[in-house]
């Protein structure tokens, strides 16, 4: 599997993936994830995607992001810092939308400071 999963400053939980990654490694990525969020008692990911690219269909993501309150703590807030390559930039916002519509706290990112950022801040 190429991805890893490590925790920033004691306040976030990272997940980078490198490479090809298909929805079962975000799935196994997540659940890693999520049991270093309960353990540690943060409420804030980044999935770093910057560096991958996805294998299947992007549809599948769209179930995935709605998902995440299925595996994370309710209110975790979750942030994908994504290339402007990665896909079309409009996929990704539905993707966000999809999550929003689940009131899932989840944004794309395309700068590293900015979602680190938006993970810090209190809104």
């Amino acid at each position: 599997m190429a991805y890893t999963v490590s925790i920033i400053d004691d306040e976030i939980v990272e997940v980078t993936h490198v490479g090809d990654f298909s929805v079962e490694e975000a799935c196994s990525a997540r659940r890693e994830a999520a049991r270093l969020v309960v353990a540690h008692q943060i409420g804030k990911v980044l999935a770093d995607i910057s560096r991958a690219r996805v294998v299947g269909q992007l549809s599948t993501f769209y179930d995935f992001n709605a998902t995440h309150y299925d595996v994370f703590p309710r209110g975790t807030r979750i942030a994908t810092l994504a290339s402007g390559d990665s896909a079309s930039m409009e996929n990704m916002r539905f993707s966000e939308v999809v999550a929003a519509n689940r009131t899932i706290r989840f944004k794309i990112f395309f700068d590293r400071a900015e979602a680190l950022a938006w993970l810090r801040s209190e809104v």
